[in-house]
């Protein structure tokens, strides 16, 4: 078995190689902590906590290629759409009819924007208000199984 050093009672290091008596006082011997988000508690591993979604969702990303497969092949933008968005900076009709019904000065800024944008953040409010533009609007839930389908591939 694993000996852990365990400093003022918590979890510092595993060393599989060392003998329990070699090691400073205060080590015991614990099972292999199963993941990196498990704690111990003095007696046992316990489960990490799940990351908040808000955290998830800073961290949720997509390149300019990505995004365009994505809504490519979730049937929103055909593939000719999708390569003259990536490489030519158009926008494809059905993005245009979801931008034409924003308010400005939200639609002139993504119009300016949308030619040369390298990454699509989930957290942008652009994201959330052309998702909301959708028929039917897309949820939070869907927003985010699509930013983390695409972020995958």
């Amino acid at each position: 078995m694993p000996t852990s050093f365990l400093e003022n009672g918590a979890y510092v290091e595993t060393i599989t190689d060392v003998p329990l008596a070699s090691r400073p006082a205060g080590s015991i011997a614990v099972p292999k902590r199963p993941d990196a988000d498990s704690s111990w508690d003095g007696t046992a591993w316990q489960p990490g906590q799940p990351e908040p979604i808000e955290a998830l969702r800073a961290r949720m990303v997509l390149p300019r290629d990505q995004l365009f497969k994505g809504l490519r092949d979730a049937g929103i933008i055909s593939a000719p759409e999708s390569v003259a968005a990536s490489n030519q900076g158009i926008i494809p009709p059905a993005l245009e009819l979801l931008i034409a019904q924003m308010p400005e000065p939200q639609q002139s800024n993504l119009r300016i924007d949308f030619g040369d944008f390298k990454v699509a953040h989930r957290m942008n409010p652009l994201v959330s208000m052309l998702a909301g533009l959708n028929a039917p609007p897309l949820d939070d839930a869907a927003i985010d199984a699509f930013f983390l389908a695409n972020m995958e591939n």
